[in-house]
Formats: C-alpha cells, structure tokens, sequence
C-alpha cells in the first residue's frame, strides 16, 4: 500500500525545492525550530518524500528546459572558452573541469575502505583499561 503525504510534509517537499534546505523547509512547513533539523533529516530519509521532491524536480526541469545535458555542455563550453589561449582565464577553466570531474566522479567526496577481498573491516571493542595500558606502552616506546 503506497504512504500518502500529509499537508505538512506535502509542504514541506515544496518549500525543499525553493533552497535545498532540510531545516529552513522544516521551519516554513510549520516544524517547530527547535526539532526543524532533526524533523528535516528524518523528512528527506523517508522514500515517499524522496519521490515528491524528484517530480516536483523534474517539474521545474522540464518546465524551465533545463536537463543534466543543458548544464555539462554550459559548463563545457565555459570551460573551452576559458582556455583558449588568447583569453585564458586559469579560474573559470579550473572551475569547470571541477565540476565536469565532479559529475564524472573522477574526485570522490568519501573513500570506502574495506577488509581482506573487500569483506568489511573487523574491528573489536577494547577494554578502556587496556586501552590505556596499551597507549601507555605506546608512548614509551615513542620516547626512545
């Protein structure tokens, strides 16, 4: 059975597409301020607000003309622009092949690490006691 939207989260999904902003679109919904990040975070995790935001996203795409495809090849041409040598301008041509590197994922925010054969990492809860005992050694081998 699909999850309906109430008029508060319905609202909510409206006022995320105006800034982006979890807590400020909490707030101008109607959340209380003082619970409007956590209200905003726990909003965006829920699968039936996600799929509110992206139509009303690919609303205003569509009713704009503006497409992925729109946005890379402006930012292409700015950056060809850029540097053509006659007017090379170093901060807009850098700017744009970040972005373009960025769409491409060729510069990741976040690293995953992984164990042996990419298994996850083991890791163990260690007795503070030891834990002392331990960093103790440490920084007498260290003074050495």
């Amino acid at each position: 059975m699909k999850k309906k939207l109430t008029p508060k989260q319905k609202l909510f999904c409206k006022e995320y597409l105006k800034d982006l902003n979890a807590t400020q679109a909490a707030i101008r919904s109607g959340y209380s301020k003082k619970t409007a990040q956590q209200i905003g975070a726990d909003n965006l995790s829920k699968l039936v607000i996600q799929t509110e935001i992206q139509k009303g996203a690919d609303k205003r795409s569509k009713k704009v003309e503006i497409d992925a495809d729109y946005v890379l090849g402006n930012i292409k041409e700015i950056g060809e622009h850029c540097m053509k040598k006659e007017d090379f301008k170093e901060t807009g041509a850098l700017k744009a092949q970040e972005l373009l590197g960025k769409h491409l994922l060729l510069f990741p925010n976040k690293h995953e690490h992984s164990g042996p054969g990419g298994k996850p990492i083991e890791t163990v809860k260690l007795d503070p006691k030891l834990y002392k005992q331990i960093m103790k050694e440490q920084e007498e081998e260290d003074d050495c």
